[in-house]
């Protein structure tokens, strides 16, 4: 290993020539994950890093080999400084296929592990895929825990049945007569910045598995911040959201992100309703009507990928009805400091 030498990054402040290098890791890295999608570009993550928001702080370390080429291995450990989950920290570390089994993911962790101790975070949640085995692999060896099992499932928009989502919208406007629709694209004013905080909110009823997370409150700041960092990273959002019009509040939305760099994939992120507003079609609603408007408006589509705990039924039927399958299959694992650190001092023993 006497080739090999560690670089510390701050994502925000990140060099172009070692965001270069990251931006290079990390498409290989994908490759084995999602074959078949295109590579990210720099410009895109520049525009993002660079525009990350204050509150969240992604500090790492890179392998790179002594001619200073990009090498084999980055891990990097990060962690959001707000008011909730001030115990928690959300680790990846990452090698490729050809340097696996020579010890460089013990390498990256005895050298991340101290920053989260330094942190303050008494906690880590780190991610796997049955595309990429050895990460599950490494993190049960270093005594993490499984706490959420999910899947990134996935809709070929060949086999979509148009007719159905119609007729789902259809059928709201008498079950869900109650409620109106509102439709959003692009940057979002000022003036929706309040109704996007109320909906985000209902994300905290998302089911959490085993995982030590506290609910987040989300403000109108990290809206914003949210929002400059999408911008700059070169994406498009369209929202849905649910307004109960004898009230006048917004109690479900759902978002779909389309960027340039993977023209022929929708992102599905979150979709939720209101739990005193659930059981009157607004999910199959809202979901319905944002895929058909995005498809009337972007051609050349021909995926959506979305992630779904497994535990999540409802919003699974709605999803397998529209014709979405199992594509990647994921689990969420969360290991205590202490854990770590004793599984580094048994290596170095």
């Amino acid at each position: 290993m006497t080739d090999l030498r560690l670089h510390p990054f701050d994502l925000r402040h990140v060099s172009e020539g070692m965001a270069a290098a990251l931006t290079d890791f990390w498409n290989l890295m994908e490759a084995e994950r999602v074959p078949t999608d295109p590579p990210s570009r720099l410009e895109s993550n520049l525009g993002e890093w660079r525009n990350m928001p204050d509150f969240v702080t992604v500090n790492g370390l890179a392998l790179f080999t002594e001619d200073g080429t990009s090498l084999q291995a980055v891990g990097h450990v990060s962690y959001r400084k707000a008011k909730e989950n001030q115990h928690l920290a959300e680790m990846h570390i990452a090698v490729l296929p050809e340097a696996r089994r020579r010890g460089l993911g013990d390498m990256l962790l005895r050298q991340l592990t101290p920053l989260v101790r330094e942190a303050g975070r008494r906690s880590v949640i780190a991610s796997s895929n049955d595309t990429q085995p050895s990460g599950a692999a490494f993190l049960e060896t270093v005594g993490a825990r499984p706490g959420l099992v999910a899947h990134m499932n996935q809709l070929d928009l060949t086999d979509l049945d148009r007719p159905l989502l119609e007729g789902w919208i259809e059928r709201a406007r008498d079950r869900a007569a109650d409620y109106e629709l509102v439709y959003l694209a692009g940057p979002l004013p000022d003036e929706w910045l309040e109704p996007m905080r109320a909906v985000f909110m209902i994300m905290n009823t998302a089911p959490r598995g085993e995982l030590d997370i506290e609910d987040e409150e989300v403000t109108l700041e990290q809206i914003k911040a949210w929002e400059q960092q999408l911008n700059a990273g070169g994406g498009t959002r369209w929202k849905v959201l649910a307004r109960h019009k004898p009230s006048g509040e917004f109690v479900g939305f759902t978002e779909l992100f389309w960027h340039p760099d993977n023209p022929a994939l929708l992102r599905q992120w979150g979709t939720g309703v209101s739990p005193a507003h659930r059981d009157r079609g607004l999910g199959r609603w809202l979901k319905a009507a944002n895929l058909l408007r995005v498809l009337d408006d972007q051609p050349g589509l021909r995926f959506v990928r979305t992630g779904n705990a497994d535990s999540n039924k409802p919003m699974l039927g709605i999803n397998y009805a529209m014709g979405f399958k199992p594509f990647i299959a994921a689990t969420d694992w969360q290991v205590g400091i202490e854990t770590l650190e004793a599984y580094l001092k048994s290596k170095r023993a």
